[in-house]
């Protein structure tokens, strides 16, 4: 990985949330691990989804969450580059400008990534260390949304600088895979898998979001055991009304 990799998200300050869902107020309180890897038995997604020379990450994102659903869900591959693409061209209208979190999430829910829509997303306290880890295992993952530094670049670890950070690279957003309450995180990042500290979290996070599908809550969809469910789906019904 090195310096030559495109970033593609615009934003860098706390986000004004167009959604009053938080992850907080459905959580049952069930027990889940301190560690967990959601991609412990899934084939290795390498793909960095055109991000690398596009800067597309706000897609990228969402797209590598997406694989990772319908692999657990034995459904056919939906995800292409060409699909990530055709939707970041959607939003930024073939620019090639960078695209917000709230846009992407917007068109997520209303027109659907690679065939995916959203039900809904919820907002997640990236500094609550157990929220994290319970996202990851209650919802299979979380988006984080970076302003980075420049002294992240061609590293595959993202932690606290010991100096000066070099100065902003730029915004970056991030499917996060695994979490472990101690320790930290490991995120999908231009198809490379990146350690990423708490501190650095505090310190360069913005924003935090875990989802659910339209896939995932019809008939055929997960059970989320650690979730108010029906207090949920009463929710995204008020969305859509």
């Amino acid at each position: 990985m090195g310096s030559t990799f495109c970033l593609g998200l615009e934003g860098g300050k706390p986000q004004h949330h167009t959604t009053k869902l938080r992850l907080a107020d459905y959580r049952t309180g069930v027990a889940y691990p301190a560690a967990i890897d959601v991609t412990i038995d899934q084939p290795a997604d390498l793909d960095d989804l055109g991000n690398i020379g596009n800067g597309d990450c706000g897609l990228a994102g969402p797209g590598h969450n997406i694989l990772w659903m319908d692999s657990v869900a034995g459904r056919d591959r939906r995800v292409t580059t060409e699909g990530v693409l055709a939707a970041w061209n959607a939003i930024n209208g073939g620019t090639g400008e960078g695209v917000t979190a709230d846009q992407v999430l917007a068109y997520w829910r209303t027109e659907g990534i690679c065939g995916c829509r959203l039900a809904a997303s919820l907002v997640v306290d990236y500094n609550d260390h157990e929220a994290m880890t319970a996202a990851c295992f209650e919802l299979g993952g979380v988006h984080l949304m970076f302003s980075l530094p420049k002294c992240v670049q061609g590293e595959m670890e993202w932690v606290m600088p010991a100096g000066d950070d070099g100065g902003t690279w730029g915004g970056h957003w991030v499917w996060a895979f695994a979490s472990s309450t101690s320790d930290g995180l490991m995120v999908n990042s231009w198809g490379q898998w990146i350690y990423v500290s708490w501190a650095f979290v505090a310190r360069y996070a913005f924003d935090a979001r875990a989802v659910i599908s339209e896939d995932d809550i019809g008939p055929n969809g997960l059970a989320f055991s650690g979730l108010d469910m029906e207090g949920l789906r009463a929710a995204i019904a008020g969305l859509s009304a």
